[in-house]
């Protein structure tokens, strides 16, 4: 993997996806709830955003100040159910107590920031509140299945047990993304013999898995590049096949702003730059956000249409 640690450590990372995860929560309405409470999490960061800026380190204090908005952002929610962020708010407040616990015990704050710890927590940042969080967790489980039971000879009972639920997730999951009979996308006319090709720049390996069939499934070759300039890269090695450049907006160097600065080098126009992201519910406004950004589309989440109008 692309070394991330251009801020020197993990901690600004983490500052900007949190902040982002605010954007995100101002711009979603949420689900009215009558007894909606904060988030399990909410109250040991709230305690976070005050102790961190007097760490005397940059980083901790841009994460202080972060969760400081998140957790105002949180408590001006009210009637909004946001138990669905619970999962990534107790795992960012467990690593926040492991950095204040580390501090205490003498160690530098530059390498509590470069614990891999983080790279979770910024993983659990990108898809909090949305399916891929639950596939995460899923993902998690299938590792610690395979390293207790893969070699082991299950009793018969328990086989069958077994294959009776899996045919009870495989048909609810054919009934949430269509299974054999799902829609193969928009027709294309026979004559059109260039192929189509799509750049993938996606930081979380779980989305690019996700999309990779989609994608496919309508017709595109995918690139998947290492880095900004590997997309761009790739993009121009066959202008006419290239379609767009898919990217995200999390690491420096491997996002969408780094394309940005890219675009004004190059001579040769970029074919359009598709920003994924988990989006609000509104389409129009996921739109105009992506757009403010510098993208010139958007494609959300269930992923669920070609990227690429007709």
């Amino acid at each position: 993997m692309t070394d991330i640690r251009s801020s020197g450590n993990y901690l600004g990372l983490v500052a900007r996806s949190v902040a982002e995860l605010v954007d995100q929560l101002r711009l979603s309405a949420g689900e009215p709830s009558a007894d909606a409470l904060p988030p399990a999490g909410t109250s040991r960061l709230r305690v976070a955003a005050r102790l961190l800026p007097l760490t005397g380190d940059t980083s901790c204090a841009r994460l202080g100040r972060a969760l400081e908005q998140l957790v105002e952002e949180l408590a001006n929610s009210p009637g909004r159910d946001l138990s669905a962020l619970e999962p990534a708010l107790e795992v960012l407040a467990q690593a926040v107590e492991e950095l204040f616990a580390g501090l205490d015990a003498g160690r530098d704050a530059m390498v509590l920031g470069d614990d891999p710890v983080w790279l979770g927590v910024l993983s659990r940042l990108a898809v909090a509140g949305s399916a891929l969080e639950v596939m995460e967790d899923l993902d998690r489980c299938a590792r610690q299945w395979e390293v207790r039971w893969a070699d082991r000879q299950l009793p018969a009972e328990v086989e069958e047990q077994l294959q009776r639920r899996w045919s009870t997730y495989r048909e609810y999951g054919n009934a949430v993304f269509g299974g054999a009979v799902a829609d193969p996308g928009p027709r294309r006319s026979p004559e059109e013999t260039v192929p189509r090709e799509m750049v993938v720049l996606l930081e979380s390996r779980m989305r690019l898995e996700q999309l990779q069939d989609r994608l496919r499934q309508w017709g595109y070759e995918l690139l998947v590049a290492a880095d900004a300039r590997q997309a761009v890269a790739l993009a121009g090695r066959r202008p006419a096949a290239c379609r767009a450049i898919l990217c995200d907006q999390m690491v420096p160097g491997r996002n969408l702003g780094a394309l940005l600065r890219l675009r004004q080098e190059v001579q040769d126009p970029l074919p359009p730059l598709v920003l994924v992201t988990s989006g609000s519910g509104d389409s129009r406004a996921d739109l105009q956000r992506a757009r403010a950004m510098g993208a010139d589309l958007v494609w959300t989440e269930p992923f669920a249409a070609d990227p690429l109008p007709d």
